[in-house]
């Protein structure tokens, strides 16, 4: 009778957060699409585009000019005038499916939609009360911050991959690691990142495999490997496209050298403009990542932590193994946007289920809020150049705190679970 009370209890108390979750889901969906009605994206600080979903709308007015007779890679019928390499990747797929300009709207507004959806669905399998107003403020203001706004505004296909990524974790969850292989090498198709992502997942210990499931995960890997390798001037040139030009509204390890140029330029030190090439920049901010690693390293409260590894086959495991694997691809390799930033969420997620069940729960609340944080100083350019050394040493941190657990993993654990 205790265990039935206990079910029933159980019932009821997931109805009633699943309860609050739709109503908290439609709210914020209605936010944005206000925002859009009305164009009120400033108030996010998001420079708009006229029309809207202007990234999305690279591809669609592709779309349309192929159903028109017009060669899209010959002629750029993008209206902004970008040279968007992704087109031959992309467009295809668009055409097959009848994505064409006329239909952009309904397929941003499908994508938002689905984005929320994953985020809430990861929330809710994460068991997060998001009804209490300490979880419920920074929830809020995570979700309707600039970079999710951003990311909304344009229209970005990364909604797409946030979704896909999401359904990765649910597959591994319940086993399904083929498929889960699967779905990656169809994705490496559209980035380079899902490729990534499959050696990690090999790699990954805890996550039950069978011997068929390496032999095929690694099959795709190797295909992937290979196409990559044959196609790797056209990788090359998608790549260095995905590089953001500068400092603004940019998240990566190009960032901190920028903002010094900037400061020395706009402070007039240097008796003319201070101006470095692009791969300059970049070695700067890889040699600053190490320098960070290295002081980390070095640091009495690293060398005394006792690091345990807690990594299991659990939900809020995977999500920080995957997301937080693509934000530092993100962050180191690509140098991107800041809508890249949604790859945060689910870190945050998980920060805040860890601050209800963690033996230090008040450091895992404070560093949930330092996400939300840094999600919030995109709002301000000086802010966010502030901000950028606070960023690297999160993600250094966060670097070798894996590497350690990974390694104590690798000397405990076998590596086929299954047989």
């Amino acid at each position: 009778m205790k265990k039935l009370d206990f079910i029933r209890d159980n019932f009821k108390n997931s109805q009633t957060r699943f309860s609050f979750y739709l109503t908290h889901f439609f709210f914020v969906n209605i936010i944005y699409f206000s925002i859009r009605k009305y164009d009120l994206w400033h108030f996010l600080s998001v420079p708009t585009m006229q029309p809207g979903f202007a990234d999305l709308r690279a591809y669609t007015a592709q779309v349309t000019c192929s159903q028109q007779g017009i060669n899209y890679l010959a002629e750029n019928c993008d209206r902004y005038d970008r040279k968007i390499t992704f087109l031959q990747v992309w467009v295809p797929l668009f055409k097959l499916l009848n994505f064409n300009e006329s239909k952009t709207p309904h397929i941003g507004n499908a994508l938002q939609i689905l984005l929320f959806l994953s985020i809430y669905s990861l929330a809710f399998m994460l068991k997060i009360q998001i009804s209490t107003l300490r979880n419920l403020i920074p929830f809020t203001l995570i979700l309707i911050s600039p970079p999710m706004a951003l990311l909304i505004e344009r229209g970005q296909t990364e909604m797409f991959f946030f979704v896909s990524m999401t359904i990765c974790v649910l597959l591994i969850r319940r086993g399904e690691n083929i498929l889960t292989y699967t779905l990656l090498g169809l994705l490496s198709i559209l980035k380079i990142y899902p490729l990534i992502l499959i050696i990690i997942l090999l790699l990954f210990r805890p996550i039950k495999k069978k011997n068929w499931d390496v032999i095929i995960g690694a099959s795709f890997l190797a295909v992937g490997t290979i196409i990559l390798f044959i196609n790797r001037d056209i990788v090359f040139e998608m790549t260095q496209a995905n590089v953001s030009y500068g400092f603004g509204r940019t998240f990566g390890v190009t960032n901190i050298p920028y903002a010094i140029v900037d400061a020395i330029n706009l402070s007039g030190i240097a008796e003319s403009k201070v101006y470095l090439e692009r791969i300059h920049i970049q070695i700067i901010g890889f040699l600053f990542f190490c320098l960070s690693i290295i002081a980390l390293l070095l640091s009495k409260k690293v060398r005394k932590t006792k690091y345990t590894s807690h990594i299991s086959n659990d939900t809020n495991s995977l999500t920080v193994l995957i997301f937080m694997s693509i934000v530092f691809v993100s962050y180191f390799l690509i140098s991107s946007f800041d809508y890249r930033m949604v790859y945060l969420i689910p870190v945050f997620l998980c920060y805040l289920k860890t601050a209800e069940t963690n033996d230090f729960p008040e450091k895992r609340y404070l560093l949930a809020l330092f996400v939300v944080l840094l999600m919030w100083v995109q709002y301000n350019g000086i802010a966010s150049a502030l901000i950028q050394p606070f960023l690297l040493l999160f993600i250094s941190s966060v670097s070798i705190k894996a590497l350690i657990d990974l390694g104590s993993m690798y000397k405990r654990m076998r590596f086929f679970t299954g047989s």
